[in-house]
């Protein structure tokens, strides 16, 4: 037997040997293999002990028993479902023989459905898609629960739904984050997939939690930041070009500003001055000077 450069003990060579031979024999139904599969894996992991060394898992399988990678991989994330909707398919793929393919994809529709609150029930929309493939849908399309998800996912992005709390934002994230990976990267292990999603999502749900904490704060000090961005240097120029006369850190007249402003552009206006480049650039200063109070009053107010 090819070893694939991994070693083996007795042990592990009895458990590859029942395994082919029970695979050869058709005698072993898809959840069995994968669970021989998983313990095998599980053998080696010990045995070899240094696991980044170690080849990625469908890949060992392909090399040793041959068959289809995806189909190991395959296996391999059905078997670390939810128990509760793990059972309802590996019955749909063992006893009503749907391929695995199929099953993983529904799955991961069905999750999409439930994060995004098309379906209650990853259970109720997992059965919703199954129904419907099985009443004669195509092979590629996913029935009645790839309509219902289609509307919340477009072109690997999951439209923005109306998000009122954390734990609405956490689900949306986790949804659009499983959309982006599973549209992005190709072959990656499902298992890996599932922990670093939910990683990510704890990750955005604690930086969330410390935003809003921290929220009042930070709007003050990005108004202060915009104020301070203006400058007195600014501030003044723009009170002399418009013709008010006020303290920088203080309040300023707005009505007296927009007077000041229509005043002067009114005489200062291109149409007015035959296109003086001179009143140009005047009519542009008294422009920029208007819009640096406006924003300043603004700001202010808002500090």
């Amino acid at each position: 037997m090819i070893k694939a450069g991994l070693k083996v003990n007795s042990s592990i060579e009895a458990l590859c040997d029942d395994y082919m031979l029970n695979t050869n024999r058709g005698s072993i139904t898809q959840r069995e293999a994968a669970e021989a599969e998983q313990t095998i894996w599980a053998q080696l992991v010990a045995f070899n002990g240094d696991v980044k060394k170690m080849p990625r898992r469908r890949y060992w399988f392909k090399s040793v028993f041959d068959g289809s990678i995806a189909k190991y991989e395959q296996r391999s994330t059905i078997l670390n479902y939810d128990s509760s909707i793990a059972d309802i398919v590996w019955k749909k793929v063992d006893k009503d023989k749907m391929p695995l393919g199929t099953a993983v994809r529904i799955y991961r529709e069905a999750r999409i459905a439930k994060d995004t609150g098309v379906s209650s029930s990853l259970i109720d929309a997992f059965n919703e898609g199954v129904t419907f493939h099985e009443s004669g849908g195509k092979r590629t399309k996913l029935g009645k629960l790839h309509a219902a998800t289609k509307k919340v996912v477009a072109k690997g992005a999951i439209a923005t739904p109306d998000i009122v709390g954390r734990k609405e934002f956490a689900k949306h994230i986790k949804a659009v984050t499983r959309s982006f990976v599973d549209n992005n990267i190709k072959d990656a292990d499902e298992y890996l997939v599932e922990k670093i999603v939910d990683s990510f999502t704890d990750w955005v749900d604690t930086g969330l939690k410390d935003f809003l904490n921290s929220f009042d704060k930070l709007s003050r000090d990005v108004k202060k930041e915009k104020l301070t961005k203006i400058g007195s240097s600014n501030f003044n120029w723009a009170c002399e070009v418009i013709g008010i006369r006020s303290k920088f850190g203080k309040p300023i007249d707005v009505k007296l500003v927009r007077r000041r402003h229509h005043d002067r552009i009114k005489r200062l206006h291109p149409d007015q001055n035959d296109g003086s480049e001179k009143h140009l650039a005047e009519y542009q200063s008294v422009n920029d000077a208007k819009d640096i109070l406006l924003d300043y009053a603004s700001q202010l107010e808002e500090k």
